[in-house]
């Protein structure tokens, strides 16, 4: 999975100790220079939220979550955050925009104020996957990224999330795609269909213009006829 391909990287490349808890354990780590420990939710844990109050008083480097489901996990890692550790986590959305929304969701209105300006301080970074149908039958993967700026930060405290997209779109580093683009460059490469590109575009009517202006217009047929000298 992605999380065992990021902590595998992490600790490699540097020496850490990172604990996990998830529901199942689907990744068993090899030990290495690096401490990983694994925990399960239902055989060493009751839940994701007792699960962290226990591995927070052993001081990871590292915190990896399965899947945020409620305010109080995501809260212990917001805090946990705060002090200058890395979280990885997962939760269930369709991009950049609908992730962080659904974090401020989870709690009450008169706590958002003070959420966002903790999102704000602490996200470095939110990649939402998606796999999509193949020409080949198989399926490809299409995600949306983006890469936490100052700018995208301040938006965040000022909960003016709905104007990252547009940030996102315009900004031309490798740190920010949009799902669309991605999908585009996979129609471009002949990995997926136009029709497949459309379906699971986040605009389907802004696909279907960016596809019929990516293709070049048929050359006038050239006449064989003589003119007639009149």
């Amino acid at each position: 999975s992605s999380l065992a391909s990021m902590i595998k990287y992490r600790a490699e490349q540097e020496l850490c100790h990172v604990m996990t808890l998830e529901d199942p354990i689907e990744y068993m780590f090899k030990e290495g220079n690096s401490i990983i420990n694994q925990r399960e939710i239902g055989t060493d844990t009751t839940s994701y939220h007792q699960g962290l109050i226990n591995v927070l008083r052993q001081s990871p480097d590292v915190m990896m979550i399965g899947e945020v489901r409620e305010a109080a996990v995501l809260e212990k890692l917001l805090e946990f955050s705060d002090t200058g550790h890395l979280c990885i986590s997962t939760l269930h959305a369709n991009g950049v925009i609908q992730a962080i929304d659904r974090m401020l969701a989870m709690f009450p209105e008169d706590r958002r104020s003070r959420v966002l300006t903790s999102l704000a301080g602490n996200l470095s970074a939110i990649i939402s996957q998606r796999l999509v149908p193949a020409k080949n039958g198989k399926q490809v993967l299409a995600y949306e990224l983006h890469t936490f700026t100052a700018h995208t930060a301040d938006l965040i405290r000022r909960g003016e999330t709905n104007k990252i997209q547009d940030f996102i779109q315009k900004d031309t580093t490798d740190m920010s795609q949009t799902l669309d683009d991605t999908l585009f460059k996979l129609f471009q490469s002949e990995q997926i269909s136009e029709e497949t590109s459309i379906r699971y575009a986040l605009s389907g009517g802004n696909m279907k213009l960016k596809i019929r202006l990516s293709r070049k217009p048929e050359a006038a047929p050239t006449s064989n006829t003589a003119t007639e000298n009149r």
